[in-house]
């Protein structure tokens, strides 16, 4: 079992209701460390789901899934689309690294006193600059992500590393692999949960929608526990490694995630109302 973090959000009647965004292990067992309770409207969500006619637990899952949609965003990189995130791994890894063709790195590697030229002038090269595997190379670029909100940061000339590009390019291709897994691994709560959620419009994750990662659906679940009055608890649960990695996803991460699902779920009940009642002057 891998511990996970979780941010909670409390809703519904008397505030017991809960929806858990963690990091878990394939084991079926769970162990939450920290959680946060969102600190929003519900006097809205409550107002509209009861003009929509929906029981706070629909509510709790409508929410949910949102949410899932949410921590598939705010998982570094940050977005949707492929291309963007794309380039923030290439640029990022390419930063801080000169990547070399093989002859000319294992020059620089074998000489007793190694430098490299930028910017007009030369700059010697220790020998933690001089990356000589795919490992090093993956490390070097997570050192300088270190409290840097998740974005490589830039270093000086003096500092940055060489490598060989063929294996900068394998880095790349890994990092790319694993963004797409550990977002993807957000939607694998979609399907159970939504097949609890009733009535009209039921929540769908369309076939387009971040495809690329919702490939990776499997790598992730979703657990409802059902509960009397208003003690339900849906859980989303990451079961990618990488997911472990503040860097990558963390609790402001999760608080953020939850807090923009409770904001589209009060929108959508609010025009779902408007359709409902329109002409009738009931909802507001």
């Amino acid at each position: 079992m891998i511990p996970f973090i979780a941010g909670a959000a409390r809703i519904a009647g008397g505030g017991a209701s809960r929806l858990l965004v963690g990091r878990g292990g394939h084991s079926g067992s769970t162990s939450f460390k920290m959680s946060a309770t969102a600190e929003m409207d519900r006097g809205s969500l409550e107002k509209f789901r009861k003009q929509f006619g929906e029981t706070s637990d629909q509510a709790l899952l409508r929410l949910a899934l949102s949410t899932s949609r949410e921590c598939a965003f705010y998982t570094q990189p940050r977005g949707k689309k492929k291309d963007k995130i794309v380039d923030a791994i290439v640029g990022g890894a390419k930063r801080n690294i000169i990547p070399l063709k093989a002859p000319d790195f294992k020059r620089h590697a074998k000489t007793n006193n190694p430098s490299h030229f930028i910017n007009g002038r030369w700059y010697p090269l220790h020998q933690d600059q001089i990356l000589r595997d795919q490992d090093e190379i993956w490390d070097f670029i997570e050192k300088y992500r270190k409290g840097n909100k998740g974005r490589v940061k830039w270093v000086p000339p003096g500092r940055k590393a060489i490598c060989k590009a063929a294996d900068l390019n394998k880095v790349i291709a890994r990092r790319k692999k694993l963004a797409g897994t550990m977002k993807g691994s957000w939607f694998g709560a979609f399907g159970p949960l939504s097949r609890k959620v009733r009535g009209a419009d039921r929540p769908r994750l369309g076939k387009n929608y971040m495809s690329w990662a919702q490939r990776h659906k499997d790598k992730g679940r979703g657990r409802w526990l059902p509960g009397n009055k208003d003690k339900s608890e849906a859980r989303l649960i990451s079961q990618v490694p990488g997911t472990l990695d503040n860097k990558y996803f963390n609790q402001r991460s999760a608080d953020k995630a939850v807090k923009s699902a409770w904001r589209k779920t009060i929108a959508w009940y609010r025009r779902q109302c408007k359709i409902k009642f329109e002409g009738k002057g009931k909802a507001a």
